[in-house]
Parts: structure tokens; sequence; C-alpha cells
């Protein structure tokens, strides 16, 4: 370019600002993003699946909406993803049986959108979505005089309840759609908070119930809200405490799958800003499954209320027994008469324990307090699989049966050690093991 007058070059006609600039590699920018985006589909295409499942929680509403039913995926990436999400956004509640849909959950023109899939696996969604694109009723809350709520009474006694449902003109924002032909209904009157009288209406239909509530103002009562109760094997119970009249215990809902079995209950009261769940707790329950580390039962007995210094508390009395009742544990690696020895040991031990619930003012529930314990708030829920938590807890026991004199027994904690996963109370576990001398 010595001989070019000028900073143009004759060939391409680029011009520059310095001689440095001649020695440069010329970058096709357009070109090399392509490339780039090519090979990154290209890379994680055949993983598109997992990452669409993982980002679930960062998806938005109307993403969830054109998603849920309309793609299905194979194991380990089942579609029904997108569907629990999108009930979990739409839904509110205490837990996870006792809930209610919520129409702020999204906008009016999404409810039109939702209603508007024609999707067979979303059918029940449409009803609850055909409700919410229309604007609310003008009426939101519902007044029933003492004269009607007399004949309410004599009108319940029938084997069906549509009289009643009509009748009391339930609004549909707060009551779960498909409940049109109600199989039964049971009633119970307590006391409202500030000493009004109320009532509560559980309503069943198949599987499905629902939970709603009347409060006495002068001569009329007023609608005070309601919840879906969703009990898979029993139906729920209803009972005020003889501690307080003020609390309605709702009882015996049962939930689980293949391989688990949780039974609920829950204290609700009505007051000013209607019906309010204030505490909740696992009942018992089982887990059985091939490839965790041990199986389980749980117990929790009734509750127990009291007071002291610091106020009301309600304590449950927790038993948790460790089983092998699960025939995999004959088929795990190890020498044969391990496995034999294991396969004829029932129980392996129980623990005990008492969990202490103290009433909250700003949630305005009973909260559990882990200091007074002896168990966690994921235990309490049912959930005793946690592997470093059953190690801590239970650290003692795991020593003695180890290094005890019972054969089965030691047998037991080395197949557990296969299975328990990798951490820092497992290598304690074991250093303290081997520290030890048997028995």
């Amino acid at each position: 370019m010595l001989g070019t007058p000028g900073k143009t070059c004759p060939e391409c006609g680029c011009t520059v600002k310095r001689d440095s600039q001649w020695r440069r590699t010329r970058r096709r920018w357009k070109t090399a993003s392509a490339a780039l985006l090519a090979s990154v589909f290209i890379a994680v295409g055949p993983f598109w699946k997992a990452l669409l499942v993982l980002s679930v929680d960062y998806l938005p509403d109307t993403a969830l909406i054109m998603l849920t039913g309309r793609i299905s995926f194979d194991e380990p990436y089942p579609g029904y993803v997108f569907d629990n999400e999108l009930r979990g956004r739409l839904q509110e509640g205490p837990d996870y049986c006792v809930s209610r849909w919520n129409r702020a959950a999204m906008w009016r023109w999404q409810w039109r959108l939702l209603a508007g899939r024609d999707e067979p696996e979303m059918a029940y969604l449409q009803q609850v979505a055909e409700v919410f694109a229309q604007p609310p009723p003008a009426r939101q809350a519902l007044v029933v005089t003492q004269e009607e709520m007399l004949a309410l009474d004599h009108d319940a006694t029938g084997t069906r309840v549509g009289a009643l449902q009509e009748r009391l003109q339930l609004p549909r924002d707060t009551f779960l759609v498909g409940y049109e032909d109600s199989l039964g209904v049971k009633w119970l009157d307590l006391k409202a908070a500030d000493g009004a009288a109320a009532r509560l209406y559980l309503i069943s239909s198949m599987q499905l119930f629902a939970l709603f509530a009347l409060r006495r103002e002068g001569d009329e009562w007023v609608f005070g809200g309601a919840y879906d109760i969703h009990s898979k094997y029993a139906d729920p119970e209803l009972r005020v405490l003889a501690e307080d009249e003020t609390i309605c215990e709702l009882g015996s809902i049962s939930t689980g799958g293949t391989g688990t079995w949780r039974g609920l209950a829950s204290w609700c009261r009505v007051d000013d800003t209607g019906l309010r769940f204030v505490h909740g707790w696992a009942t018992g329950g089982n887990e059985y499954w091939s490839n965790g580390p041990f199986n389980y039962e749980f117990s929790t007995a009734a509750p127990s209320v009291g007071r002291d210094e610091r106020g009301m508390y309600v304590d449950h009395a927790i038993t948790l027994t460790i089983t092998n009742a699960d025939v995999s544990w004959t088929l795990a690696q190890g020498d044969p008469a391990d496995a034999a020895a294991v396969a004829d040991l029932a129980d392996v031990f129980q623990r005990a324990g008492v969990a202490r619930y103290r009433w909250d003012d700003g949630d305005e529930r009973f909260v559990l307090s882990e200091s007074e314990s002896a168990w966690t708030d994921v235990q309490v829920q049912g959930s005793f699989y946690d592997d470093t938590l059953f190690i801590t807890q239970n650290f003692d026991t795991l020593v003695n049966l180890a290094t005890g004199d019972d054969p089965a027994r030691r047998a037991w904690v080395r197949l557990a050690l296969t299975r328990l996963e990798e951490s820092a109370a497992k290598r304690r576990l074991i250093q303290e093991i081997r520290l030890r001398p048997a028995h």
C-alpha cells in the first residue's frame, strides 16, 4: 500500500485513519454471530426440553398458559410440570390440601386466553377460567336472613344439596367449580373470633370438598369466605375445640401416591376478614421407595393445648419408626448373609419427640417453635428423609447400632451408609464408627 496515495484501499474501498489499521484482520461480525448462534443451537438443542422445564419458575403466566396441555414430554421431563406450576400460581391457601382460586392472580385477558384453550387435559382449569374471564359480580357478599337460615337447615337434611346451594347463591369467585351435583353436606356451629355466631358448611362431591363460612351480623348471616379441600381417600371431619370455641378442627384429610401417604388436619376460625386457617399438621403417614436409604412410618398424637407465661401453645407428640419393609433391601449390594439378616429385621429403631407451636401475632397463626421442639419445620409436615438431618438427629443411635452385638443391626447400618448421600455428617459418622470398638 506504500504506492497508493491516501488511506483508501483500491480493491475494497475501505478507508482507514491510521496506517496500523492496514494490518488488521477483517472482521465479519454478521457471519460470526450467525455461526455462534448455530453452534449454540447444535450444542443445546438436544437439551431444550430440560432447559424449559428447569426454567418453569421464571416463565411468565402467558407462556405457561400456552404451554400447559400442549407440550407432552417423556420421562424424566413430564409436561405436567407446566400445569402444576400454573395451578400453583392461580391458587392460594395455607397448604397444598387447602386452597382457593385467586381472581387477582392474572389479568382478565389472560383468564380469557386460558378459557379459550381447547385441550382435554385442561377442561377443569378452563371451567375456572370461564368464571374469572367475566366481570366480577356486582354483589360480592352473601347475605341470608335468620328465617332463611332455619329453612336451609331443613333443606340440608336431604341426600342432595342442590337446593341448599341454589338458595345460598354462593359467589362464584370463592366457590369451586364442579359442585353443581353435590352428594352431601355437613355443617357445624361455632363462635366467631369476636364472639358472634358463625357456621361452617362442608359440601362434598366425589373427591371434591368445599368449606365455606357464614357469620351472623344482627339478623343476617354474611358470607365469610370459602376454601377447596383436597382429600384423596377420606371424607374430612369437623369438630369444635373444647379448649377454644372459636376454633374448628378440620380432620381426616388424606393425600398421597405410589409408596407414600399423608394424613393432615387443620384448625380454622372465622374473624372479621372471613374464614382463616390458623394451624395445620401431619397426623401420620409413611414413605416407601426403593432408592432411599431407609423407609419410615410416623404418627402424631392428638394436639395438647396449654398456656404458660409466653401465652398459648400447642404440642404434637410425633413418633417416627425407621423400617425395612421394602423388599429391595434384600437386593442391595453386599454380603448375602447381611442382606438376609436385614430382611429378617422388622424395625430398626424409633424416635419420639414433641413439636411445639406458639401463636404468632404477625402471621395470625400458630407457628413451630424450633427452639422448643425435637423436630424441624420440614419434618412436622411429614418429610423425614433428609439424609444429613437423619444422621445428625440419630448420630448416637446409628453408632450404637453399627458397633453393637446384633448382626442384623450392623448390617442395616452398612447398607444404609451405601445409600446415604455424601456429606460431612456421613463422613463424621463413619469416622466415629471406626474409632469406637465393637461391643
